[in-house]
């Protein structure tokens, strides 16, 4: 409900009965429970800069909506982006002359308490990041796993480190590439149980392998550490080399920590 506010356009459009006093939102009932007739939730973040094309993700969208507006298998979908940056009112602007009839695009800023909240409320997520040196990972698409949520991605040389096809996420390369993917994905996803969209609910259980970060520390940097402090405290060394063991060690346990990914 706190977020309420920014989805005033998404509501009028969406909500599965316009004009409706009945309590509860767009996607839960009085009872907090989620509506059988909710929209589909699909959530990307963006620092909006030249550097991710989100022109990308919008033709993306027209071609999907465009497809699947009179088949009835598939939900309504509200596409919400996250994020500030230089480009954000161009894209807006873009947004606002879209012609949609299933879908909608709303921009949102959030704060950091209630991004984890959004990611682990969607149905799908997107990343648009490209590596220009090909070797850097989109650490939004650690977040959206850390919350449990599958993502389509834009490949590049190293994505596979992080995003295995088909397993925990889907890559693309085109737009038609990912609307095709949000056909695949989004078809039923807002029904339960054996109804839903056995894809995504898939790719979810892929997501549910992806080892968390304190586990993570606990096997490979923890007992790095441990040693170090171990040594420090019996051998009680000059300043000079408990520095350079520490630094020594903090280097190998973040290598560890970064390879076991």
């Amino acid at each position: 409900r706190r977020l309420a506010p920014q989805l005033e356009a998404a509501c009028s459009k969406l909500c599965p009965n316009p004009g409706s006093s009945a309590p509860g939102t767009l996607f839960t009932d009085d009872k907090g429970q989620l509506r059988e007739d909710r929209p589909a939730l699909v959530v990307s973040s963006t620092s909006w800069t030249e550097d991710e094309d989100f022109g990308l993700l919008l033709a993306a969208i027209a071609e999907f909506d465009s497809s699947i507006a009179d088949d009835p298998a598939f939900p309504k979908v509200l596409f919400v982006v996250t994020g500030k940056g230089p480009l954000k009112l161009f894209y807006e602007r873009k947004m606002e002359r879209l012609s949609l009839r299933k879908t909608h695009v709303a921009t949102m800023w959030l704060e950091p308490k209630d991004y984890p909240m959004l990611l682990g409320s969607s149905d799908l997520g997107v990343c648009l990041h490209t590596s220009t040196s090909g070797l850097d990972l989109p650490m939004k698409v650690v977040d959206m796993f850390g919350c449990g949520l599958p993502v389509c991605a834009v490949g590049f040389d190293c994505l596979g480190e992080l995003v295995r096809h088909g397993e925990n996420g889907m890559v693309f390369s085109f737009s038609r590439e990912l609307a095709d993917q949000f056909r695949e994905l989004l078809r039923n996803c807002t029904k339960s149980g054996g109804e839903g969209n056995t894809r995504l609910n898939k790719l979810r259980d892929g997501v549910k392998g992806f080892e968390r970060w304190h586990p993570n520390w606990q096997r490979n940097a923890s007992p790095t550490f441990s040693a170090a402090a171990d040594f420090v405290g019996r051998r009680h060394p000059p300043p000079w080399v408990t520095c350079g063991v520490l630094a020594l060690l903090l280097f190998s346990a973040l290598l560890r920590l970064l390879t076991s990914w």
